[in-house]
């Protein structure tokens, strides 16, 4: 009889709920996410360099006409 009541009170009691906390990442970024960070980097370099060009062509073909 004090097995049934035991085993209803363990079937009724909850473990008391704590909040999760995921694991902190104990790693370096991977090689995947500095390689994208490098090509991003490029790619702006290589638009603000063209935009340069551009701007650079466009003045100097101003003044030749003017």
């Amino acid at each position: 009889m004090v097995l049934i009541y035991i085993r209803l009170i363990n079937k009724l009691w909850h473990q008391p709920e704590s909040p999760e906390v995921p694991p902190e990442s104990t790693s370096q970024k991977p090689e995947v996410d500095t390689k994208q960070a490098d090509n991003t980097n490029f790619r702006q370099a290589k638009n603000a360099r063209a935009i340069r060009n551009i701007q650079e062509v466009y003045y100097l073909e101003r003044r030749l006409f003017l």
